[in-house]
């Protein structure tokens, strides 16, 4: 009974805190199944207060500013430059086992960027 109980407080903790930036709202999400750390594959799915469910991987999605070197934004950040989207919008990955949230969060901070999201997926519904 402990050990539930302690596992249940344990992983509200660890994931209470899983939001990325919409503009300057923090978007919540709660986890719906376990995270795991294969950095090729989607590791989390999620869920937003709409009931929508979305999955992660260890990609995020930037806009910088105008003039911004890429580059060195990528090597303070330790993160792999994919591709670029759009102007100045561009496809990282990371590099390490750091939260994607953790990092997306410290990117949207960044007075360089105009935001940062993790790479969310969806599942696409037929009609």
């Amino acid at each position: 009974m402990f050990k539930i109980l302690f596992l249940t407080i344990f992983s509200i903790v660890l994931y209470a805190d899983r939001y990325y930036y919409h503009g300057d709202n923090k978007i919540y999400l709660t986890f719906v199944e376990n995270q795991t750390r294969d950095l090729n594959a989607i590791s989390s799915k999620l869920q937003n207060k709409n009931g929508t469910y979305l999955y992660i991987d260890n990609t995020l999605i930037v806009k910088l500013k105008v003039d911004i070197d890429i580059q060195s934004f990528i090597e303070q950040y330790d993160l792999i430059h994919i591709k670029q989207l759009y102007k100045n919008t561009h496809l990282l990955q990371i590099n390490n086992n750091e939260d994607i949230f953790d990092i997306s969060n410290k990117l949207h901070l960044d007075r360089r960027t105009i935001f940062s999201h993790p790479n969310f997926l969806k599942d696409i519904k037929k009609r």
